[in-house]
């Protein structure tokens, strides 16, 4: 039997076990937040971490209480994936970014309506006060929820220390395993399309005859290249093709052959461990899922390009989870290609970094950037702030509780009608918050010109984003907050039974399939 104590159960979808080949999947990133919450909770009793809710919970449940314990079950996921039948006290933790609750029903499934899934358990945790007004309005003022950021500044102590010594601009040798996209090292230029297609053909074993009009030579897509293009764009790939020109031998200029791709291109492609990268200059690093529409990829890509295009000491790094790299890759492509030429660097990291390489990754980020259309707090930008960088990003949803002008260069934005992630009607049912494309370009600009020309400035920002981090997202804010939310009623006591049977905003399943 275990002593009497309180006692913390923890489930997330994904665990250390799966975590690896898991990233950029749904609910990949509740695998961060309960690591994250551990420490703090361990601080306040025992936790125990179960892999399967439906046959482990309430066993638990049972031998706690028999020995006079306390137990409650923090279910790390979307309340519609709610775990039936435990009766070990329950509380959803889960992130949101938009100013509404679900509270319709689809694919007859009630469990999509939340506030059936939040009544019948009665209490949640969020990381955000825009989240916390979204959830009070569905479920009404007096639904206890408390707002816990996830406890991510006390991890970053070391990059603390050496805050004083750095400086925006670091050189960094990055060594991992996994795949690099790097504009220095693919050639863009090329009708891709084409080249891509004859190269699969190719590895099929069949024969290429271009189709008139068709030349895949280099002088054929020279030619198709050339046409209706600027001349300065002209005069660039000439100098490219005639290297490439006095480097082959005449029999092979005379007879054109499909020329093999190159390893960068290859490697972008199929895995290649390990794998080196070099940053220098000022460097912009954002970590998301390109996949998911609510990252806005396409204006932080092209308004760094626009800024920077004839920086070439100028670097995004975009630190991608995505399992899938032609699904971002493909469309990077066509998408850099209209904005050509430009000297800035694009470097796109798909690799699941271990903590030494993301650190590295961090020491040698002069800002974080961020263009989201909403965030459910952004456990990626916390951590950098709370290391010391600063950042570009907007002040929106929840990152309305920490970014301020004092550590971040502030994009304004506006609202406009958008749907839930995981709603397949695409209904608009909640706003989301678009960037200020123009001021965005400003912030890349300036923040240029403060990494190289007033470091002193830099370092007063990184310093600023050190201490309000350490009030937003510390362990003993989180520690606080949460005895605070366990003491007001314990999980254990009748106030569940209460408001999932006679709330007012409690909603039954059937009142929720009918409508």
């Amino acid at each position: 039997m275990l002593e009497p104590s309180r006692h913390f159960l923890l489930h997330a979808a994904i665990n250390d076990a799966s975590i690896s080949q898991s990233i950029g999947l749904t609910e990949y990133s509740y695998y961060f937040v309960l690591k994250d919450f551990v420490p703090v909770l361990e601080r306040m009793g025992e936790v125990h971490v179960v892999k399967d809710p439906g046959a482990e919970v309430d066993a638990l449940y049972r031998d706690i209480t028999d020995a006079g314990g306390k137990a409650v079950f923090l279910n790390f996921t979307a309340p519609h994936n709610l775990v039936p039948e435990i009766q070990c006290p329950t509380v959803h933790v889960f992130a949101w970014e938009f100013d509404t609750l679900p509270t319709d029903s689809w694919l007859a499934d009630g469990l999509q309506d939340w506030r059936f899934a939040l009544g019948a358990h009665a209490r949640a945790i969020t990381h955000s006060q825009y989240a916390k007004n979204a959830i009070e309005d569905a479920m009404g003022p007096d639904f206890p929820v408390a707002v816990v950021p996830c406890p991510v500044w006390d991890k970053f102590a070391l990059q603390r220390e050496r805050f004083a010594q750095r400086g925006p601009l670091k050189d960094v040798d990055l060594h991992f395993e996994g795949r690099v996209f790097d504009t220095r090292q693919i050639e863009l230029f090329v009708d891709l399309d084409s080249h891509h297609l004859r190269r699969s053909r190719e590895a099929a074993g069949e024969e290429i005859v271009p189709a008139e009009g068709g030349d895949i030579s280099p002088g054929g897509l020279l030619k198709k290249l050339a046409h209706g293009l600027t001349p300065p764009l002209i005069w660039r790939f000439l100098e490219r093709r005639l290297a490439w020109a006095r480097s082959t031998p005449t029999e092979e200029k005379d007879n054109p052959t499909p020329q093999a791709p190159s390893q960068a291109e290859i490697d972008i492609y199929t895995d290649k461990k390990p794998n080196a990268l070099k940053l220098e200059g000022v460097v912009y690093t954002s970590i998301f899922n390109p996949l998911d529409g609510r990252k806005n990829w396409r204006d932080m890509i092209s308004a760094f390009v626009w800024a920077h295009k004839d920086n070439k000491d100028a670097t995004l790094v975009l630190k991608t989870p995505n399992l899938d790299v032609h699904d971002f890759i493909d469309p990077l492509i066509s998408f850099l290609k209209a904005f050509l030429p430009f000297d800035c660097r694009i470097v796109v990291l798909k690799a699941y970094l271990k903590d030494g390489q993301y650190e590295s990754l961090l020491e040698g980020t002069s800002y974080y950037v961020n263009t989201s259309f909403g965030e459910g707090q952004c456990l990626p930008l916390m951590e950098y702030l709370s290391a010391g960088v600063p950042a570009i990003a907007p002040d929106s949803t929840a990152l309305a509780d920490y970014i301020n002008p004092e550590m971040a260069f502030v994009v304004p934005s506006h609202a406009e009608p958008s749907t839930w992630q995981h709603d397949p009607r695409l209904s608009y049912r909640a706003l989301r918050y678009r960037v200020d494309w123009l001021k965005l370009v400003e912030a890349f600009k300036r923040s240029y010109e403060v990494a190289h020309q007033d470091p002193s400035e830099w370092r007063r920002m990184g310093q600023a984003a050190m201490d309000r981090m350490s009030q937003h997202c510390s362990l003993a804010v989180a520690e606080a907050e949460l005895a605070a939310f366990f003491a007001t009623e314990d999980p254990a006591g009748a106030v569940i039974d209460e408001r999932g049977s006679g709330s007012a905003n409690a909603v039954s399943a059937t009142d929720v399939q009918e409508g």
